[in-house]
């Protein structure tokens, strides 16, 4: 049948004519649809919301003979905006997630922190002390020993009753970060004994 023909017929409002050219490109332009979107069922989606863009609007077709070039953008065009309205969502939910993520995993943390420092304040002083200088501000045994005026071993024992009793109130799940090295200065020096004493300001 005449594609020029059928057309203009259509062009004229003829739902016969419509119906006829809808079913000429169908199979023709789902086929490209689906090599595209990899689905069969967005293929079809695409396809049904081309056409009907394109029959909406067929008086701007000027040459009835570019009928299939015309009608082939509209296609390819719904196509890509297929595909970026996906990639778009995709993108949405992956940031949704992170930002779910970021925030129990912030939550969680804050609360961690909590609950620990709760425990240790319920320390007795001594240990408490010890407790936040050789965990936290990183401080050797010998160090804080130095700077209580107290014994290595009796350091190392204190330390021991603390990690039970936090591990009492907070669960056997509970760790200490491991301390680090102690820093030396830039001669290869332990900091001074000064450095431990000046950090004995926690209140008993």
């Amino acid at each position: 049948m005449d594609i020029e023909y059928l057309v203009r017929r259509a062009q004229a409002g003829d739902a016969n004519a419509i119906a006829t050219l809808a079913d000429q490109y169908r199979y023709h332009f789902w086929k490209y649809a689906y090599r595209k979107l990899k689905n069969r069922q967005k293929a079809e989606d695409a396809l049904q919301e081309a056409f009907a863009l394109a029959f909406s609007k067929l008086d701007e077709v000027d040459d009835p003979a570019n009928f299939e070039r015309w009608l082939f953008g509209i296609v390819r065009k719904c196509c890509v905006r297929m595909i970026e309205h996906e990639k778009h969502e995709r993108t949405a939910k992956i940031q949704a997630q992170v930002a779910a993520e970021d925030t129990e995993q912030i939550v969680f943390g804050a609360l961690a922190s909590e609950r620990i420092a709760d425990a240790i304040c319920l320390l007795p002083s001594d240990q408490r002390q010890m407790v936040l200088l050789h965990y936290f501000d990183e401080l050797t045994m010998r160090q804080i020993a130095n700077a209580m005026g107290l014994t290595v071993s009796k350091v190392r024992m204190r330390l021991r009753t603390a990690r039970k009793t936090l591990r009492s109130r907070l669960g056997e799940e509970f760790d200490f970060p491991k301390p680090k090295p102690p820093r030396k200065t830039a001669r290869g020096h332990l900091l001074p004994r000064a450095r431990a004493q000046s950090l004995l300001w926690l209140k008993p």
